[in-house]
């Protein structure tokens, strides 16, 4: 449990720095630990979708069905 509050301070961190391939990084260690965690999904789709990686966004936002989510990926891929 411990791994996971640092891996979350410091992904948190990360993405408010802006620092979104760093973040990217601390989210996959915190999915190796605990795949099923919500929150990390979210936050690694928000940094695909700040990268302009809108193909991996839906992919993050699918697996913890964000519908509303995917439709925005796909309003701003259509728009870049």
């Amino acid at each position: 449990m411990k791994d996971i509050s640092i891996n979350i301070i410091t992904a948190k961190k990360y993405f408010d720095e802006k620092n979104y391939l760093e973040c990217i990084k601390t989210c996959y260690k915190m999915i190796s630990i605990d795949p099923h965690a919500e929150w990390t999904y979210h936050l690694l789709g928000l940094c695909y979708m700040n990268l302009k990686m809108y193909s991996q966004a839906k992919g993050c936002f699918a697996t913890i069905n964000l519908n509303e989510l995917i439709e925005l990926c796909d309003s701003q891929s259509n728009i870049n």
